[in-house]
């Protein structure tokens, strides 16, 4: 039985534009963390994957933020 969890790309796009700024932040330490702990981990990509995403929509809305 695999415990690799399977990343939905899109659909996660679509949440972490919905989520806070503290959710982004805390997923991002909580992932770290995980990674830190348990590089080998079967689910290294998925929480690299939500680190992207989490890092990529803080630039956004800084970047929205830094247009006005």
């Amino acid at each position: 039985m695999s415990m690799t969890k399977i990343f939905d790309h899109a659909m996660y796009s679509r949440k972490v534009r919905k989520m806070t700024m503290d959710e982004l932040n805390f997923v991002i330490k909580d992932c770290g963390e995980v990674l830190s702990v348990w590089p080998d981990t079967p689910n290294h990509g998925y929480c690299a994957d939500e680190i992207c995403y989490c890092a990529d929509e803080i630039r956004r809305r800084k970047t929205l933020t830094n247009r006005k």
